[in-house]
């Protein structure tokens, strides 16, 4: 009969927590403490007390959303430019590979690896504004992972994004997070929280001329409510167009 292994001889066999400040620049340290600043403590300095009338909640609220819309702001810069160091170190370490040079290889592999926590931090922050939003509500926060989704982060993504957060983030109340940014959601491309009316809403963000004519026609349709324009809009439509509708 075997025994179980002792506590010492299970704890050796275990790698402790990492501590990622070892493997990244200070200069990026840095930015990243003045981000956890703006997501975590911005709108509490900006109150004296605690807030008790709707007034100063709504005026507190205002605040934290200025700090959780310039966080994003930076990040999605800061993403723009990770991601193309990104590119640029993975193509040196195949080209280091390909010329069979050991060290630079090493030295390529390690810098891969910076980047990737860089990207995988500044993420993470904005994870900080979505549980804040959710209240840390795990049932909620859950059902924005699905099976199989995969994330869109590129330069595109990012640009086409913030284009929109700008524009709905110009009200105090309103802070919208593009999810390709988050580490966690695989739920439309837009999060935006309302919290004058305490409403959460997920946006998706679609282009070109086919996607544009049926989001188009769906709006139509639903603030008319005529079920007789929905069939005869839809009856053009082939399968995949209908499943998009």
């Amino acid at each position: 009969m075997s025994q179980k292994p002792s506590v010492e001889s299970d704890l050796k066999n275990r790698r402790p927590f990492l501590r990622l400040s070892k493997y990244l620049p200070d200069d990026f340290l840095e930015t990243a403490e003045r981000w956890m600043v703006l997501v975590n403590g911005y709108g509490i300095s900006k109150v004296s007390q605690q807030p008790e009338t709707r007034e100063e909640w709504l005026a507190f609220f205002a605040h934290c959303h200025d700090g959780w819309k310039q966080a994003q702001t930076e990040i999605a810069t800061f993403l723009t430019d990770a991601l193309t160091r990104q590119a640029e170190a993975r193509e040196n370490k195949n080209k280091q590979h390909r010329l069979k040079n050991k060290e630079a290889k090493t030295q390529a592999r390690v810098r891969v690896e910076q980047v990737r926590l860089e990207i995988a931090v500044a993420r993470r922050m904005l994870d900080v504004i979505l549980w804040t939003i959710f209240a840390g509500e795990h049932s909620t926060l859950r059902r924005l992972i699905v099976d199989g989704g995969e994330h869109n982060l590129s330069k595109e993504n990012i640009a086409v994004a913030m284009a929109e957060v700008d524009h709905y983030n110009k009200k105090p109340q309103v802070i919208a997070l593009s999810t390709d940014m988050l580490s966690l959601v695989h739920v439309g491309d837009l999060i935006l929280s309302n919290s004058e009316e305490g409403r959460i809403e997920f946006i998706e963000l679609k282009s070109g001329a086919k996607n544009t004519e049926i989001a188009d026609t769906a709006e139509f349709a639903v603030q008319s409510e005529c079920e007789l324009f929905e069939s005869l809009a839809t009856a053009k439509y082939n399968e995949t167009d209908k499943k998009h509708y």
